[in-house]
C-alpha cells in the first residue's frame, strides 16, 4: 500500500473524483519540489500509460517514471518544466519527448509523447498544484521518422544508380535482392524486375558455384572479402557467357544494428582486360618463338 501523508485527505473528495472523470489525458500533481506527489489521474491517462491509480496516488512522479538509462535528460527537461511552472505561474510545453512503457508482458514499447503542465493557484496567489497533461504522438513521430528513412533511401538509390560503378545489396540468408544499380542491370543483363528477389532466382546457372556461400559468410562474420578476374559464366540473351569480374563484398548493417543484415557489393566486370592480358602473353610468346626459331635458322646456316 503507497504511504499517503495526512494531506493527502483530498484524494477523497468529490474536486478529485471529478479531475478524474474530466476527459483527457491528466494528472494532478501537488507543487512539493523536488518530490512533486500524484494526487489524481484522469481514467484516460491510466489507460493510456498502463498504470493504476495504486501505482501513482501518493506517489513522487519521479519514483513512479524513473528515467530511463539512455534517458535522463528527458527527465531533466520535465523537472525542469515544473519548476519554469512554478517560478513563472504559467503553462509550459515541453519538446516532444520519449519515454518508452511496459507492455503486459513486461517488454518496453517505444513512445513519444507531447507534454505540458498548467499550474492551478491557490487563493494567496501561489501555485498548489500542477496539471500534467499528455498525448501519445508515437504514431505521427514513426510516420515521420519512416518519411524520412524512404526519402533517405531514395536520395541513396537515385545516387547510387548514376554510380560509375556496379553496386549491389543482398539481404538476408536468402540474398534478397535489395538494390542494384543501372550499371548492375545492364552487366546482369537483367532489368528492374531483379529486384526483390532471390540471388539463385536470379541466376540459377551459378547455384553450386560457391559466390552464395561467400556472402552468407560475410553476413556471418561481419568480415568483407575481395576477388580479382574471378571467371564467371552468366546467361545472357538466351546463352551462356563467360566474363572475368573484380568483386569485393563488404557487410551491410541497418541503423542501430550491431550484426551484418545483408552484402554490400561492389563489381566492375574487366573481361576485356584480361582478354588484352591474355593477348598481350600469347603475343609476347608467340614473338620469342619467332625469334628463338630466327636463332636456330641463322645458326644452322652459318654451320653450314
Amino acid at each position: 500500500m503507497n504511504d499517503i501523508t495526512s494531506n493527502s485527505y483530498e484524494i477523497l473528495s468529490s474536486e478529485f473524483r471529478l479531475f478524474e472523470a474530466v476527459p483527457g489525458n491528466n494528472l494532478l500533481i501537488r507543487s512539493d519540489s523536488p518530490r512533486f506527489t500524484m494526487l489524481a489521474a484522469s481514467e484516460s491517462y491510466l489507460q493510456l500509460t498502463g498504470k493504476s491509480k495504486t501505482d501513482l496516488i501518493g506517489i513522487g512522479v519521479f519514483e513512479a517514471f524513473p528515467p530511463r538509462p539512455e534517458g535522463l535528460e528527458d527527465s531533466e527537461d520535465l523537472k525542469a518544466s515544473f519548476l519554469e511552472v512554478l517560478a513563472t505561474k504559467k503553462t509550459h510545453q515541453l519538446p516532444v519527448q520519449r519515454y518508452d512503457i511496459h507492455d503486459v508482458e513486461t517488454h518496453f514499447i517505444e513512445k513519444y509523447w507531447r507534454i505540458s503542465n498548467s499550474p492551478v493557484l491557490n487563493e494567496e496567489g501561489d501555485v498548489a498544484y500542477i496539471i500534467n497533461s499528455v498525448e501519445d504522438i508515437t504514431q505521427d513521430i514513426k510516420t515521420k521518422q519512416q518519411e524520412l528513412q524512404i526519402k533517405s533511401l531514395q536520395q541513396a538509390q537515385n545516387l547510387l544508380s548514376q554510380a560509375p560503378m556496379s553496386i549491389q545489396i543482398f539481404k538476408g540468408q536468402d540474398l534478397i535482392v535489395e538494390l542494384a544499380n543501372d550499371l548492375t542491370l545492364k552487366m546482369w543483363d537483367r532489368d528492374a524486375s531483379a529486384l526483390g528477389k532471390p540471388y539463385l532466382d536470379i541466376f540459377p546457372e551459378l547455384k553450386g558455384h560457391g559466390y552464395e556461400i561467400l556472402m552468407q559468410e560475410v553476413i556471418k562474420t561481419g568480415v568483407a572479402k575481395s576477388f580479382y578476374e574471378i571467371p564467371v559464366k552468366l546467361n545472357k540473351g538466351g546463352k551462356e557467357e563467360l566474363g572475368y569480374y573484380n568483386v569485393v563484398y563488404q557487410p551491410y548493417y541497418e541503423e542501430n544494428k550491431t550484426q551484418a543484415v545483408g552484402v554490400l557489393v561492389f563489381s566492375n566486370e574487366v573481361t576485356r582486360i584480361v582478354i588484352y592480358k591474355l593477348f598481350e602473353t600469347l603475343y609476347c610468346r608467340f614473338f620469342d618463338l619467332i625469334v628463338l626459331t630466327s636463332l636456330a635458322i641463322t645458326k644452322r646456316y652459318q654451320v653450314n
